[in-house]
């Protein structure tokens, strides 16, 4: 990516708002339109970092992925990734394919940054740390929140216009799902008491994969010596309303 559009786009993003929505994110899709896939997928990558590392941006963020679905240009070809039937991807449905993925990598590294900070500081959770000690854990309820938003706008949308599909949230589920890593079960209860329900109203065929995911997940809180795993696990399955 040229380094010259690069910045240019990150100050679009830094400065785009509610307020001047109309304006910046006008610019910042006529820098996107001009370039090829591997900008739009770094673009993808500005978007989620706004959203986690900003207070009170997920509004504008989750805004900006709407109009991108709609307007990034059909010129726009990603020639490696196929969908089922092997054609091309190009346009916005090939945006819709950035922002799970950019989720899923930052879902697995601030799982990785929040053990590391609590095996540090020999503590079991984050809450009683003090400053930047619990950045890990800010950027994981703003990420939860991104996903959510996306989750609600999904409920929204036309199936055109669709960003969080069914095959990304069976990744995430599959990342988080580990019986062996307490931060990543823990990111999965958040995410699933935050946007399970979405999800499960959306989505044709996620009832069956949410209840096959509860099971084990129930196993796990009766066999894990963690209370607060084991409390978040059991009120993450009461609280869905499918259960």
């Amino acid at each position: 990516m040229p380094g010259s559009t690069s910045h240019l786009i990150a100050k679009f993003l830094d400065e785009l708002t509610m307020d001047n929505f109309d304006v910046v994110s006008v610019k910042i899709l006529q820098r996107v339109n001009a370039n090829d896939s591997q900008i739009l997928y770094h673009v993808t990558q500005l978007i989620v970092e706004k959203a986690v590392k900003k207070h009170g941006q997920t509004d504008v963020c989750v805004h900006l992925c709407k109009e991108m679905v709609k307007k990034v240009s059909g010129k726009i070809r990603d020639t490696i990734t196929k969908n089922l039937k092997w054609s091309v991807i190009s346009g916005g449905p090939l945006f819709r394919e950035h922002p799970g993925e950019v989720c899923q990598k930052e879902l697995e590294g601030v799982t990785v940054s929040i053990t590391t900070a609590l095996a540090r500081s020999s503590k079991t959770s984050l809450d009683s740390l003090p400053g930047t000690t619990r950045h890990p854990e800010i950027r994981r309820i703003r990420l939860i929140r991104f996903i959510r938003q996306l989750s609600d706008l999904t409920a929204e949308s036309k199936v055109s216009e669709i960003i969080t599909s069914r095959a990304i949230v069976e990744k995430w589920i599959a990342t988080l799902l580990d019986a062996k890593d307490a931060e990543k079960l823990v990111t999965l209860s958040m995410l699933l008491d935050s946007a399970g329900p979405r999800w499960d109203a959306s989505m044709k065929m996620m009832k069956a994969r949410m209840n096959s995911c509860f099971v084990e997940m129930t196993h796990i809180a009766q066999t894990n010596d963690d209370a607060r795993l084991r409390a978040l696990l059991q009120v993450c399955r009461i609280d869905l309303p499918h259960q």
